[in-house]
């Protein structure tokens, strides 16, 4: 494919399949990810994938990166007409898969003030996955800093390991 053409004409080592969501496109993935053997390939999703084709993304990628929006069952029918549930299993298979996963929750002020979210991510990693599994928090605009920091500070508490204030300037 022109894609495997370009990497290995600029001799890049990864490709990072995101902006959008990959999933949509799976099988054209697919295809790139077996051309390009000794490439790793990373993939960042919102984890709407069936649990046979997780499967397969995680036996041939190098980490895949999660998008959580929330942790309730509400938003996801509201706001993604979609269901959580799928999208933790999902998160389940990939690292049962032994592939290395990241999650990260972009946190607004207006969605996650009450913590709510923040604690149930965290335990649900913790009970689910395992506490060094990389856990970001983003900040959305400005206002989210404090909250991200704070989120941070909950997990760390918590007992994780790989906890990350993402777009704050900070010493920790």
């Amino acid at each position: 494919s022109q894609i495997i053409k370009q990497a290995q004409k600029n001799n890049c080592k990864i490709i990072s399949y995101g902006f959008g969501e990959p999933t949509v496109f799976y099988e054209y993935m697919d295809d790139i990810i077996q051309e390009g053997q000794g490439i790793k390939n990373i993939v960042i999703t919102n984890g709407f994938i069936e649990k046979d084709a997780m499967r397969q993304i995680a036996a041939k990628t190098k980490a895949v990166m999660f998008d959580i929006r929330s942790m309730t069952e509400e938003f996801y029918e509201k706001i993604c007409n979609g269901k959580l549930e799928p999208i933790l299993s999902a998160i389940k298979t990939a690292h049962n898969s032994g592939t290395l996963i990241e999650i990260r929750m972009t946190l607004i002020p207006e969605l996650h003030n009450s913590f709510y979210d923040i604690r149930k991510i965290i335990s649900f990693i913790l009970t689910s996955l395992d506490s060094n599994v990389p856990l970001h928090f983003i900040a959305f605009n400005d206002n989210a800093k404090e909250l991200a920091e704070h989120a941070r500070k909950i997990a760390i508490d918590a007992g994780m390991n790989y906890v990350y204030a993402d777009n704050i300037d900070s010493d920790d």
